[in-house]
């Protein structure tokens, strides 16, 4: 790899310090069942990746590229996982026909309690449901809602509170 210029590792310096916060809680949620370890070892990457890019002194927006790369190392490592597990893989050819039923079952079931779901977000008051897409679909903190909302952190909470009772009512123990 070819020497950082003192204009790269500003940027890249500034990307960490900047949004290596925001970069952190994106992962977790991306990587929900992950482990700490697991989830340093891909913020490591993002930031090597970053570092190997030729022009980064040259992107407009750093902070959407940082959060692109994040996404391009998570779908590298999962198709990397996924060729790993390769080796255990069983045709389906094989496959009793009991498991295509109950595979068939647990898909119309999923079907089922995802449109469970929508109606439930979509029964939530505007804020409370305000609250919960920007958490849960557009990965936001609570102090990055609160900012966004003009509204305390404890209000964040109590919406979301309130959002994934009314949504567990709703679905069950599914959400």
């Amino acid at each position: 790899m070819k020497e950082l210029t003192q204009q790269q590792k500003l940027q890249i310096e500034k990307l960490v310090t900047a949004y290596n916060g925001d970069l952190l809680a994106f992962l977790r949620k991306k990587m929900f069942n992950a482990n700490h370890a697991d989830i340093e070892d891909v913020m490591q990457e993002v930031y090597y990746r970053l570092a190997r890019y030729p022009k980064i002194d040259a992107i407009d927006n750093l902070k959407a590229f940082l959060f692109k790369t994040a996404e391009n190392a998570l779908i590298d490592r999962a198709r990397s996982a996924k060729s790993r597990q390769a080796e255990h893989h069983v045709s389906l050819d094989v496959q009793p026909v009991e498991q295509e039923s109950v595979h068939m079952e647990r898909t119309i079931e999923g079907e089922q309690k995802l449109i469970l779901l929508k109606q439930a977000i979509l029964m939530l008051p505007e804020k409370t449901r305000h609250v919960f897409l920007l958490s849960r679909f557009e990965a936001q903190t609570y102090p990055q809602i609160a900012d966004r909302l003009g509204i305390s952190v404890k209000s964040v909470e109590k919406h979301m509170s309130k959002a994934l009772k009314i949504c567990k009512k709703k679905v069950g123990d599914f959400y």
